[in-house]
Order: structure tokens, then sequence, then C-alpha cells
């Protein structure tokens, strides 16, 4: 194994210099019986600037044996010197800003706890690799990750596993290739996406046709059933927001896939939607979960960010959506319970970030969804209300099509609704993405009777001075005392 200290040691990994990959050619083979993986990653990138020194982010459950240049040379390389989970890559010619450059990186380890535990990061719930069935997802950094959630990249997929076990990953499907007792999937996305997640077990197929949208499912043979009843729920979704957004990235073919119970905070990936066995058992479909991971297939497949800071914009707008299609399949009444639920959600870690920050509570963690997903839906629903529902919706389908497959941010997102609203929008960005607290809000109020019949009048304090925001005020029902 090539190691080398030089200058950059101890410096820290956000100083190190940026590079842009634009491609991933992924070869993996999982022996799920001892819980273990061997790959190479071949990475075509370009850097952002003049250097000698590449980084990138890698779980500390992977161990590297080599690095190769594009010519097969041998590269240095460090890994954990930067600090945990970097691995650094030393070439001896300056690399040139803006000009492609290729490296191979050949890989090996697993997420068992006593046969992995070099520097062991326990974290069943992105990635596992087993005979029960194995998943290895992007957010597990199973593989060398440049800008975590935000670098998107081409990719070609290859995995083989032993022989009846199926593969499922992101993209378009290559053909099978059976090589004795092992098979070999592959998938390659053309278009820009978080890539190398793959999800592998013992699956029975079926697959399903309900208006434009075809559904493949996978899933135990005793699951079938139910994954088909939630593959039709799936397929109204899928029209519901086409006919909202617009096509998404993976077009009218869509997987549905059963994965282990410990991925329910994981919506899936491009072309796929995951669904726990645990929601399988259930008697009726998981219609909430199914609609916020669908909505994941436009604002993080086809769109997502170019930073961290606004993944609010993937999360928020994916509960949102959830929450009307909530109301177009169950009534006012239920859409209204959502939006309401999603602001009991937002408040339960409020104090601990602003919106834009969210990612230090942890990725997907309890405190990630309240602060990012739930306080992210209802700040856009806020937002609708201000620019009223036609100019909304004209707002989130410009920015689907200016956005797609180039990742969106808060700035641009704010000057497309400052354009389609006609009115400046800085102080709705820095009260409710850029700030923590949540007004009190207090009315003081007097009903008057009057010949015609009452008048009321008053006036709703707060105990912050900040912040604006729309506010409902209903007067008392007629036939009802004021006091009740």
């Amino acid at each position: 194994m090539a190691r080398v200290s030089f200058a950059l040691a101890g410096r820290a990994a956000s100083a190190s210099p940026q590079i842009d990959v634009e491609n991933y050619l992924l070869e993996a083979s999982l022996t799920p019986d001892s819980h273990e993986f061997e790959a190479s990653a071949t990475i075509l990138f370009q850097p952002l600037a003049d250097t000698d020194v590449v980084v990138f982010d890698l779980s500390e459950n992977v161990s590297v044996q080599k690095v190769l240049s594009k010519e097969g040379v041998e590269l240095d390389f460090g890994q954990d010197e930067l600090g945990p989970g970097i691995l650094s890559v030393h070439f001896p010619k300056r690399l040139e800003r803006n000009k492609s450059a290729t490296i191979k990186v050949e890989l090996s380890g697993g997420f068992d706890r006593d046969r992995f535990s070099r520097i062991y990061s326990r974290d069943e719930g992105s990635a596992y690799i087993g005979m029960e069935g194995s998943y290895l997802l992007y957010s597990s950094k199973w593989f060398p990750v440049n800008k975590f959630l935000a670098d998107r990249a081409t990719a070609t997929v290859q995995v083989t596993v032993p022989l009846g076990m199926t593969a499922v990953g992101p993209g378009n499907q290559l053909p099978v290739k059976t090589q004795g007792i092992t098979e070999t999937f592959g998938w390659t996305a053309k278009t820009p996406i978080l890539p190398n997640s793959i999800v592998v077990g013992q699956y029975y197929t079926r697959q399903i046709k309900a208006g434009g949208i075809t559904v493949d499912c996978f899933a135990r043979e005793e699951l079938l059933p139910a994954i088909t009843k939630s593959a039709e729920t799936l397929a109204r979704i899928m029209e519901y927001y086409q006919a909202a957004f617009g096509p998404a990235s993976s077009g009218n073919h869509i997987c549905l896939i059963e994965v282990d119970d410990r991925l329910a905070v994981h919506p899936g990936m491009l072309g796929t939607v995951f669904v726990t066995r645990g929601e399988l058992s259930r008697a009726t479909p998981p219609l909430r979960l199914l609609a916020r991971r669908a909505a994941y297939q436009w604002w993080m497949d086809s769109v997502g960010v170019q930073k961290t800071d606004d993944l609010w914009l993937v999360d928020g707008m994916s509960y949102l959506a959830a929450a009307d299609y909530i109301g177009e399949s169950e009534g006012a009444d239920a859409k209204k319970e959502e939006i309401d639920n999603l602001a009991v959600l937002a408040l339960k870690f409020e104090k601990k970030s602003a919106v834009r920050e969210g990612l230090s509570l942890g990725y997907l963690s309890e405190g990630y969804e309240s602060v990012v997903a739930g306080k992210g839906a209802w700040v856009l629903n806020m937002l609708r209300q201000i620019l009223g529902d036609a100019k909304f919706s004209q707002l989130i389908k410009e920015y689907l099509e200016q956005n797609a497959g180039k990742g969106g941010n808060t700035t641009g997102f704010q000057k497309l609704a400052e354009k389609v609203y006609g009115k400046e929008l800085g102080w709705f960005i820095a009260e409710w993405i850029d700030s923590i607290g949540v007004p009190n809000l207090e009315p003081e109020y007097m009903i008057l009777k009057t010949a015609e019949g009452f008048r009321v009048s008053g006036a709703v304090k707060q105990d912050r001075d900040l912040f604006r925001m729309p506010l409902e005020i209903r007067p008392p029902a007629a036939g009802r005392r004021h006091d009740q």
C-alpha cells in the first residue's frame, strides 16, 4: 500500500483544492457470506485549480489497496491523514485547472463489526453486506465521494453477486451476465446524479402498468401481493407529479424495491423507490412515505443541489409535494391535517439549527428531518400563500426546467421567486431559512356590536420584531358565541 505524507498533511479537507467529478465507472464484487466486497472505481474529474493532490470522502470501513493514473502508473495516496474518512491522492506532476484527469482506485472492505474494525464506524442504516440482503448506498461513502450530496456525475455501475441474487441500481439497466456461480448486473446513468447506490436480495419480480406508468416490483415471494398494491399507489403518485412538475429523469418506468426496515429514512435512487418490509406488512400501502420518496425523483434525482446549504429545496419540496398529493387523493381536510403535521415536525428541533445549516444535525437524522424537511416544507408552504397557488406553481415548474441535471441553489430560487412575484423576497429567506426561531403570536381584540351586526377590532402581536409571514385571521363564525 503506497502512502505518503506531503505538504497538505494536517490541512483541513475543505481547504484542499476543489474538483468536479464528471464520471464514475464502478465495478464491484460482493461476497455476502463473509460480509465483504472488492471494487474498483475509475473516476474522471476536472481540477478547479492547478493542484498536485485531490481529496475524496471515503468510509473508514473501506481500505484502499492501490491508486493508478490513467497510464496505469501507481500513485501515492493517504487514508485518514487529512482527517477521518478522507482519501488523498498525490500526483508527481501538477494537474492543470479544467483539464480532465482520470484515476483508478482499487479498494475493499465491509460493514461487519468483527471483521472490519480498523476504525469502525457502524452505519447499518446505509450499508450492509449479508446473505439475507445487501445494500451499499451513496450516503455510506463506500466509494470515493466528492462534495457529499452536491457533486453529481454520470456513471456506469457493474455489480457481481452470487447466482440467485438480484441487484438493483440507478439508471438504465444493462444486460445481465452469468458466469458460473455468479451474475453481474449493470446500469448506466447518462444524466448527472448522486451515483453508485445498489441494493441486493433474493427477489421475485412482478410488473404492473397503470396509466402511463410502468412499475417493476422487487420483493420476497410472500410480499409480492403487498408490493403490487403499493406499486399501484406509486403509479398514481407518479402520474400526479408528472402533471404538476413535468417529466422526471427516470421517465415513465420506475422500480419499487423491498428493503430492510433500517432503510426507512432513505427515499431510493434514480428510477427506484424504496418500501420497507415493515411497511409492506401493513393493511394498506404507506401513502405518505411513497409520496415523499417518489417526489425525491424530481427534487434530488432530476435537479439536486449545488451546495448542502440548499438541501431544503429537495427535502422540503418532497414533503410539501407529498402533502399536495394527499390532498389530491384524500381531500382538502387530509391535506390541511398533513400541513399541520409538517408544522409540528418543523418545531421539534427548530432551535437546534437554521434551515441552511441543517446538515450539521446529521444527514437524515431526526433533527435533519425536522429542520431541513419539516421546516423547509412549511416555509415553502408560506411562500405559496404569499405568491398564490398559480404563481407558486409557475415558480416550481420554471425552477425545475432551469436547473434539471445541474443542481439548484437558494439564491437562484429566490431570484426566480422574485421575478414571478414581482417583489423582493430577501427578507423572507433571511427570516425563515437563515435564522433560528419562530415567533409566538398573541391576538388582542375587541368585538363591538353595531347596527349592522358586529365589528372586530384588534391586533396580533409577536415576541420578535424580525419575522414577517402570511397569517390567516378568522372572525367568530356566525351563530356562535365569540367566547367559544
